[in-house]
Formats: C-alpha cells, structure tokens, sequence
C-alpha cells in the first residue's frame, strides 16, 4: 500500500540487537561447536597473537559482505585463568565491529567476543581478567550456528525462536541458541542470528596423523631395519604440512596434502630413536600437530675415530676462551697447521695453539662434531676415551710466573651434544660449558695431566720438543643429540702466565655405549 504525505506510518517493531555496556556477566552454559580451534596459555596482560584469514574462498558472508563470529575462551587443562574479553583487530578500516562482550562472573571459566568481521586478516589476542593466568582454549564459531553445521539459515532462527525465553542447556533447547551467552535464550540472540542469516563457512576443526607406512612397519611398534622410511598421515584437503626431523623446531620439508587430506614424507633415519614430527597449518590459521618415534634397529656399536695432524686439520677448529674479547699483541696468540719442530725429528704438520696467558687463566682448545656418519647413535650415551699425542717445550720441574710452564698448564679433554665456543660477556670471553678450574675438571672437560715433557732446563738454555702421548677417560659420560650430533674438546688450561705452544700430533677417540 502507498502512503499519502499525510499519511501516518505503522510503527515497526524496533530490532534488537546486543550493547556493550547492558550484557550481564553470567555463567555460561553453551556448548557451540566451532568451526576452528586454538590452544594456548596466558601468562601476562595477554595470550599470543593469533593470525587468522577469513578467506572470501573459505566463507559466505551475510548481508553487507560481512560475518559475525562467535569467539568462546575457555580455561584448559583444570588452570586457574578466569578468561576476559578476547580483543579481535583487523588493519582494515572498519574490519572488526564488536558487537558484544560476555565475561563471566570471576569464578566462571569462559567468556564471550561476538564481531561483525570484513573478510581478510584479523588478530584474535585473549586476555585475562585481573591477573589470572593458564592455559586455555579459544573456539570460532559462527554467531547463532545452533546445529553446529557451520552454516546459518532458517534452522537456526527457528531453533531460536522456539526456545526464547528459556534458559540454556534446558531440555529441548539447541546447544548453541544462547548466542550471547548470558544463559538465557532471548531475542538478542534472534537478532545476532539475523544479521549472519546466508554465513558459512568451509572450514573444520584441524587434526593431524603421523604414522609409518604399514609396508615396513607391520606390526605398527615403531621398530624398522631400514635406513629410510615413509611416514603417511591425514589432515582437511589442501592443507600445508610441515616435516621436522628430531622434533627440535626446525623444518626440513613442506608438502601440501592431497584432496582426500593424505600427505607423505621421505625420512632418513639414524641407527636408534628418530623422533619425528609435522605441523599442518590451515587457510583459516589453525595448526595441529602430531609426533612419533621411530626407532633404526641395530647393533650400537663402539665409535672409533684417529686424527693425524699430518694429514691436515680434518675437520678440527680452534679457540680461545678466558680472555679480553679483543686481546692485544701481547697474547702472541696463533694456531692452525704449522710444520712439526725440527727437534722431533719427524716431518710432517702439527696443529699449533699458542698464546700468553696475561689474564691468569688462558683456555687454548681445538673442536670437532662428530656426527651419524661417523657412527653415532642420536641420544646414545657413550663413555669417551681420549688417546693425545702433543709436542710439548715446557720443562719439568721448573719455576714461572704463577706457576710452573709445564706442570701449572692442564691438559683436558671432554665431549658433549653442545658445541664448545667463546661467549662475550662484559669485554670478556668465557667458554659456554663446565671445564673447571685449571688443576680441576668439569662435565665438558676433564683434567688429562699436564704438559712438563720430563726435560730439565739449564739456564736459560730452551728444552727441546718432546712428544708426549696421554691417554684419558672423560669422567662425565658424553649424550649426542636428537640428530646424532657429539662436540670433541681437547685444550689447555693454563695458571702459567707466560708464553705456551704445543703443537698436537694426533687425537684418537674411542666412544663406547652405555645405554644401548
């Protein structure tokens, strides 16, 4: 019908739809089942960051081109966080509309952010009331989805409509009608409902599954003979998923699963327990997770290794510890390959470490990794011998300044999954593991002997160079790391403060397993 100019307008009943300021906190009851899932932990003013895309390829939107989004945090895993209100942020102008806000009462364990979002990418950051702090759970859903069918339609409105004025969780009324969550179903639930009527989305909830191909693990224990295995596993279609060799963080490979969520890898194994992993992370931003052993059956054995200097540095490294970080001149310090005194009586190169020990406490030491192509067994614990050929000039028995130059310069020799190197701290560099104290040992080197070559000095007349063999068991067992990993130390710790220069012949190590 038209109206004339003169003509009075019927009065339309007024839409409502949720405020800010007029939502009580109640206890909330509902059960909506989301289309997305995170976990996390607060342990200050805020949780982390969650990244998330609201891909026009992943969603319908409602009427204006936008979706309402219901986001739900809830405490986890019997914490003491009392969730707050979940700030959602979008660098799009007018990106993020809050709608509504629920926080619980402060013994409750969950609160509700209801957003009217523009499709691209927004920032969910969940907060604490007060100063809670714990794990939690955050759920996405879309606001006024009762069925949990990721969808909203005239299902919906009428579940809601039914149960109005009815609370939640009341026989016969839908899990996800309280959309506010204030306990009751009300006709503000209606109206938030209304304005996503058309919202969908075509994402799931993440999972993610790691096994061994079933060709080479029949029985599914996780034991193998092979040196290289598939490992298979299933998550939503399309999604990327990342390998990470050792469990330790890093990725080594990245694939995208199939249509029917199937993915695989190739992975070479070392002898002993191989810890695998994979991360799938979805369009929307969601990840999940999922790890497995796998154990290289068979025998760890002894590792042999020999190092002649001879034959060049073969893979060793020097260093200086327990020093200025920048040491002048007067340190003379010096190493690498050098031709062998002409006092041995033998050709040939030796590695030189040379320096004056001004700071009272000079470390002077060669490294090397040793690795699963030498034999070594990820995780394995091996007791280390060491067999050291050094050229020494330090006389025995003789005087120097705070101590003798041969029997106040200790030998020592260790081994460890940390790779020994100088670190900087207040213009001076210290070795980043236990060596102890010149005479004493600690877990990443142990005291070998010292350097006196059993020579006596005459006057002033220099002590000819003598080759000196030591041969030593580290008194701490040594453990390689996730990837089979294990770090060679051998040096000199020095209270002689004067010049000292040792050339190493050779190093041979045996490790022997303790832990099969």
């Amino acid at each position: 019908m038209l109206l004339s100019p003169h003509s009075r307008p019927r009065r339309c009943r007024q839409q409502v739809y949720p405020a800010l300021d007029r939502l009580e906190s109640r206890a909330l009851l509902s059960t909506v089942t989301g289309f997305a899932s995170f976990r996390g932990r607060i342990t200050g003013p805020a949780g982390d960051a969650i990244a998330v895309q609201v891909n026009p390829a992943d969603f319908d939107t409602a009427l204006g081109g936008r979706v309402l989004l219901r986001v739900e945090t809830r405490a986890a895993n019997g914490s003491r966080l009392d969730p707050g209100a979940t700030a959602l942020e979008s660098a799009t102008p007018g990106g993020v509309r809050i709608l509504a806000r629920r926080v619980d009462a402060s013994r409750g364990t969950a609160s509700v952010t209801i957003a009217s979002v523009l499709p691209g990418s927004l920032t969910i950051r969940p907060r604490p009331e007060g100063r809670t702090t714990g794990d939690y759970t955050l759920s996405v859903s879309l606001a006024g989805d009762t069925n949990g069918d990721h969808r909203i339609d005239r299902r919906d409105l009428t579940a809601i409509r039914r149960a109005l004025g009815r609370r939640a969780g009341a026989s016969g009324v839908a899990p996800g009608a309280d959309v506010d969550g204030d306990g009751n179903v009300s006709l503000v639930d209606l109206g938030i409902t209304a304005r996503n009527l058309g919202a969908s989305t075509r994402i799931r909830p993440l999972t993610a599954s790691l096994g061994l191909d079933r060709v080479v693990d029949p029985d599914g224990d996780g034991k193998v003979n092979e040196a290289t295995v598939d490992v298979t596993g299933r998550t939503a279609p399309g999604v990327v998923v990342r390998l990470d060799r050792g469990a330790d963080g890093l990725f080594e490979a990245t694939t995208t699963s199939g249509a029917d969520g199937r993915y695989r890898f190739t992975v070479p194994l070392n002898l002993g327990s191989n810890p695998i992993a994979v991360v799938a992370t979805d369009s929307f931003g969601q990840t999940a997770s999922a790890q497995l052993v796998v154990t290289r059956l068979g025998t760890v054995g002894r590792v042999l290794a020999s190092f002649d200097f001879t034959q060049g540095a073969q893979g060793w490294e020097s260093g200086f510890a327990d020093l200025p970080a920048n040491p002048n001149a007067s340190y003379e310090l010096q190493s690498g390959l050098r031709p062998l005194p002409s006092d041995l009586g033998v050709p040939g190169t030796g590695y030189l470490l040379q320096g004056h020990n001004r700071s009272d406490d000079l470390f002077m030491y060669l490294k090397r990794k040793l690795g699963a192509s030498d034999g070594i067994v990820p995780k394995q614990v091996y007791s280390v011998q060491f067999k050291i050929t050094v050229a020494s000039n330090a006389p025995s028995g003789s005087f120097g300044a705070g101590g003798a130059p041969g029997e106040s310069v200790i030998l020592k020799a260790g081994a460890g999954s940390v790779e020994p190197r100088g670190v900087a701290s207040h213009g001076f560099v210290r070795l980043n593991m236990s060596i102890g104290d010149q005479a004493t040992g600690g877990s990443g080197a142990s005291v070998v002997g010292n350097i006196a070559n059993g020579q006596t000095q005459n006057g002033q007349t220099p002590v000819p160079y003598v080759s000196l063999t030591k041969q030593h068991t580290h008194t701490f067992a040594a453990q390689a790391d996730n990837n089979g990993n294990l770090w060679l130390l051998v040096g000199t710790d020095s209270g002689y403060e004067g010049l000292t220069a040792l050339f190493y012949q050779q190093i041979e190590v045996q490790l022997s397993p303790l832990v099969a």
